[in-house]
């Protein structure tokens, strides 16, 4: 079921039109100025732009990180500006320089090669996905790098998990009623939408 919908869902991406932008919506509720750290993403194709939200973030002195892909798996690196300047990384997904500074890894914080999360918190991160439900439980591209990602976040975090927003940002059609989800499936805590936020519910 999970590659059919994964199929079913790529196929609606694609068929929007080429070179549009859809942003999602900002406001302080959302990510309020006491969050010390953002880490967004670089949108792929037609993959709603958080660009806006992360653009807001640096003008208020928020510390900003987008992904890059090493192996399976994935590192934050600092960004300036959410305008760049970008290479072409892993699956052609844009990502940070490679001298970027580094702000946080698994492997890395393991070695003591980058700053400890606690340093990063309060943080939120901007989760892409192809579907979402209305609990937050995700459909990704199938490759596990997120899904690995946010289950070594969290885990680092430990009893701080409170002080970690994760925010599943996509079009509005793009939340579904129900999407397959196991049991070590880490849902997001709200969903970010060109129209506003919608916190998940619980089940």
């Amino acid at each position: 079921m999970k590659h059919e919908l994964r199929r079913e869902m790529k196929r609606k991406l694609q068929a929007l039109g080429e070179g549009e932008v859809f942003r999602v919506g900002m406001s302080e509720e959302v990510l309020p100025k006491t969050t010390k750290t953002l880490f967004t993403y670089l949108p792929f194709g037609n993959e709603i732009d958080p660009s806006g939200l992360a653009g807001w973030a640096l003008d208020a002195g928020i510390e900003v990180g987008a992904p890059c892909v090493r192996g399976e798996d994935l590192e934050f690196r600092k960004i300036e500006s959410a305008d760049g300047p970008f290479r072409s990384g892993g699956f052609g997904i844009r990502e940070p320089l490679a001298d970027a500074p580094l702000l946080w890894s698994p492997a890395a914080e393991n070695r003591g090669g980058c700053p400890k999360l606690e340093s990063l918190l309060p943080l939120a991160v901007l989760v892409p996905a192809l579907a979402f439900s209305r609990y937050g439980h995700r459909l990704g591209r199938g490759k596990g790098c997120y899904d690995r990602f946010l289950s070594a976040l969290l885990k680092a975090a430990g009893d701080r998990r409170k002080e970690i927003t994760l925010i599943g940002t996509c079009h509005d059609w793009q939340i579904l009623s129900h999407v397959p989800a196991e049991s070590h499936d880490i849902p997001v805590d709200c969903l970010l939408t060109g129209r506003g936020c919608i916190v998940c519910a619980t089940e």
